[in-house]
């Protein structure tokens, strides 16, 4: 029983080293809060957006090549690249329907690099961490609820503990997601549905 005290904090303090840094990244996330690195520069909200996806990818950018090996698999060229059509072909058909005050384009330049962002940082780095820690049921467990506890630290207003529809939303899409990447391996499919709802949406 002693022996396996010290692997359970190891185990667990790097499950929370893991959880602790990717709430610090996530503050970053393109256009998710008004407070952005973007509002230190401008106004202009579309400018304001661009700011905030350029540093993102910046950031991405450093973090793919900390990352290498982790990144290669992710992004590895698979058939379930082929779920990119449907975002693809809801990009061709929003100017129809788009109701946003951000220029079209402003906006799928925003929510790609966002939706990448996310991906890569939640049910990417995120879930890798912790699924070398923890098993895949628990580390599905443990993704999600950050993903919520994220969303719902920097919008509480619509995704807090006093938002319970919302926030079991987020959850249940949470757990979606981090099933998804777990079972196929790579951010393709998740990457193509997160993408095609905003678009779809918007």
């Amino acid at each position: 029983m002693t022996d396996l005290a010290p692997d359970r904090r190891v185990r667990g303090g790097t499950v929370v080293a893991a959880c602790a840094a990717w709430l610090v990244l996530w503050w970053l996330t393109p256009g998710l809060h008004a407070r952005g690195a973007g509002s230190l520069v401008t106004d202009d909200d579309a400018t304001s957006v661009l700011v905030e996806s350029a540093v993102a990818l910046v950031v991405l950018a450093a973090l793919a090549v900390a990352h290498r090996g982790v990144t290669r698999s992710l992004l590895a060229p698979s058939r379930a690249c082929w779920a990119y059509v449907l975002p693809a072909a809801l990009a061709i058909a929003l100017p129809f329907h788009y109701g946003l005050t951000l220029p079209v384009g402003v906006y799928v330049a925003w929510m790609a690099v966002s939706v990448l962002w996310q991906q890569y940082l939640t049910f990417g780095l995120l879930q890798h961490h912790v699924g070398r820690r923890l098993s895949t049921p628990w580390t599905i467990v443990v993704v999600a609820v950050i993903f919520w506890a994220g969303h719902a630290w920097v919008l509480p207003d619509r995704f807090g503990l006093d938002q319970p529809v919302p926030a079991l939303g987020i959850v249940a899409l949470g757990v979606a997601l981090a099933t998804i990447r777990a079972r196929l391996g790579t951010l393709h499919v998740p990457v193509a549905l997160h993408l095609a709802f905003y678009l779809a949406f918007a």
